[in-house]
């Protein structure tokens, strides 16, 4: 440091404390901890299988709702492809945020804590063993579909850059 000017050690202490700044935003600060996700799940145990599917989502909702905004820094219709892009997006997101979001479960309701139990609560095995089938079978396509649009994000996910 025997040769290094006043000016040098200036900007070199500047250097410092604005690395030092990041280095506390991007722990502390909630708009620049780019390395946390807000899934929207509910506290408490998720499979992973959930997480990772909300994780995804999530990543993309924020990255359209950012493009299709007023700081919007990509044409995405000059070329062919980013077109297309952006069509898939508009695609998932409106799954995610719309149609996925209004699957009717097949399973009768229960009741909430107070309420009377209705009669369904106590039926025989072999009508719960029919509700629960079909159940399962739309759980099983449920799990299908979110595959599919998994696969649909993950085939444009290189286009999701700002």
């Amino acid at each position: 440091m025997k040769n290094m000017s006043l000016k040098g050690l200036y900007y070199s202490l500047c250097w410092k404390l604005k690395n030092l700044k990041w280095f506390i935003f991007h722990r502390i600060h909630p708009h620049h901890r780019y390395h946390v996700v807000r899934t929207g799940l509910a506290p408490g145990y998720a499979d992973e299988c959930e997480v990772i599917l909300h994780v995804s989502f999530t990543i993309l909702k924020t990255f359209y709702e950012r493009q299709i905004g007023p700081h919007n820094s990509v044409n995405w219709q000059e070329e062919e492809n980013h077109s297309r892009a952006f069509s898939e997006m508009t695609d998932l997101y409106t799954w995610w945020t719309q149609t996925r979001p209004n699957r009717e479960s097949t399973l009768p309701p229960f009741p909430c804590h107070g309420e009377k139990v209705p009669i369904h609560v106590f039926m025989n095995d072999e009508e719960w063993c029919r509700i629960a089938h079909i159940h399962n079978e739309a759980e099983a396509q449920w799990d299908k579909e979110d595959d599919a649009m998994l696969h649909r994000l993950v085939d444009i996910r290189l286009w999701m850059w700002d």
